[in-house]
């Protein structure tokens, strides 16, 4: 609230208690602007799900083993989430969403120690998605929106590896995915732009996904490879659109090299480097924009291209008796490749990604360091005393285009610790201190 807007609303309707600036404290409430009307609902999330997994393994002889996964999932939630930030009901969000899922996965793999090895398989996926959103406000908004998407995909894959010789390894995978959607849109209120029931038409994609990699292995315990893939990532379609001509967004496609080296050193002691450089075409980009004459923020997906380029190590050291190390550090260039204009005003265009502008929520430098203590208090009973430093540098948390007075994420390094007793009959005690340095 950098221009103070919401806590003069709030001053405004007789709220003086609001703090959003100094103490990032802000209030959610029901309170009426209608007077004698009851209450409204106050903000919460109210989630149920069953979810089933049966996983079946055979031993086919000869070294193969048939894997059957069959999963099924049932969740829905309902939510009330106070839009408007003060006491008052003037635009609270009521959300109910419904999820089903069904998933058949058949694998036959090889015995990973001979000289080549392999897996093939096929996978299923059903899944039945409708979100119902809805709008309570004392201010004459109004919406109710329906948007419901049914999912029907089937892939098959193999990969494998050969021992070209006792240093050289090669490694390969494909997939090839068939996918189906549907989407059914039922929208209106004046917080939306109106959509009669529509079912639209089933979109159909396919996409081939696959690696390649090279290992070389000079001795037992290094590493150095090198690899190449090709990964996607299906389109959808938005919650409410302002039109179904953009309820759509397209399949993105990541495409990654990676060069790395990974060294064994005794006393379970290790290192390890990669180099990698990430391009991924039609990017899912998910951003909040206000379209022209509606005051709801909505989320939006647009698909622009990106790209990320870094290196990484990590490794573990042990110190002494019972204590070890463990450190790792990434650097990641993260950015847009491709422009997007975004409808700041009826007719009137302006940039809101540009070629070369930083992804949001993606810090350059981010590690952790950790220490690791582990004794026997007896015959049967272990300690451990764990401490963790999480790292990461700032980074935007909205896109600066659209919004310039938005906070920043600065760097911070937060503590985590956790103290642990074991027993050889299987129980465990612990107690958590995660974040303890993060005073928000």
């Amino acid at each position: 609230d950098p221009n103070f807007t919401i806590e003069g609303t709030a001053r405004s309707l007789g709220q003086t208690l609001y703090e959003s600036v100094p103490n990032d404290r802000t209030y959610s409430g029901s309170e009426r602007l209608i007077p004698g009307a009851p209450a409204g609902t106050l903000p919460f999330d109210d989630q149920n799900s069953d979810r089933l997994t049966a996983i079946v393994e055979i031993d086919m002889g000869s070294g193969l083993t048939l894997t059957s996964q069959t999963s099924y999932l049932k969740w829905d939630s309902k939510r009330v989430v106070d839009l408007d930030l003060v006491a008052f009901r003037l635009l609270d969000l009521q959300d109910g969403e419904r999820n089903k899922v069904l998933s058949q996965e058949i694998r036959i793999s090889s015995d990973e120690s001979s000289r080549f090895s392999y897996m093939v398989g096929v996978f299923y996926y059903h899944n039945d998605y409708s979100l119902r959103r809805g709008v309570a406000s004392d201010l004459g908004l109004s919406l109710d929106a329906l948007s419901a998407v049914r999912t029907n995909s089937w892939s098959a894959f193999a990969s494998g590896r050969y021992d070209l010789s006792d240093h050289f390894a090669l490694r390969a995978g494909i997939r090839q995915s068939w996918e189906d959607k549907r989407a059914t849109y039922d929208i209106s209120g004046n917080l939306a732009l109106p959509i009669a029931r529509t079912r639209l038409p089933t979109t159909s994609s396919n996409e081939l996904d696959g690696n390649i990699g090279l290992d070389f292995t000079p001795n037992g315990r290094t590493l150095i490879y090198a690899s190449y893939s090709r990964g996607s990532k299906a389109g959808g379609y938005q919650s409410t659109p302002d039109s179904l001509d953009v309820a759509a967004y397209g399949t993105e496609a990541a495409y990654t090299k990676e060069l790395g080296a990974k060294f064994k050193f005794g006393g379970d002691m290790w290192l390890q480097f990669a180099l990698f450089d990430t391009i991924v075409k039609n990017f899912q980009a998910g951003r909040l924009i206000v379209q022209p004459g509606f005051p709801l923020p909505q989320a939006v997906i647009s698909n622009v291209d990106a790209r990320t380029t870094g290196a990484e190590a990590s490794g573990r050291l042990a110190v002494g008796p019972g204590l070890s190390l463990t450190a790792s550090v990434t650097y990641a260039d993260s950015r847009f490749t491709e422009g997007l204009l975004s409808e700041v005003a009826p007719g009137v265009f302006a940039p809101e990604i540009r070629d070369g502008m930083r992804l949001p929520r993606a810090p350059r430098w981010s590690g952790q360091f950790g220490a690791l203590y582990e004794t026997s208090l007896s015959d049967t009973l272990e300690f451990q005393l764990r401490g963790t430093i999480r790292y990461s540098s700032s980074f935007d948390l909205q896109f600066r285009t659209s919004q310039p007075l938005a906070p920043r994420s600065g760097q911070r390094a937060l503590v985590d610790l956790e103290a642990r007793i074991a027993s050889e009959s299987g129980w465990t005690l612990a107690v958590l201190g995660p974040n303890l340095t993060n005073v928000r």
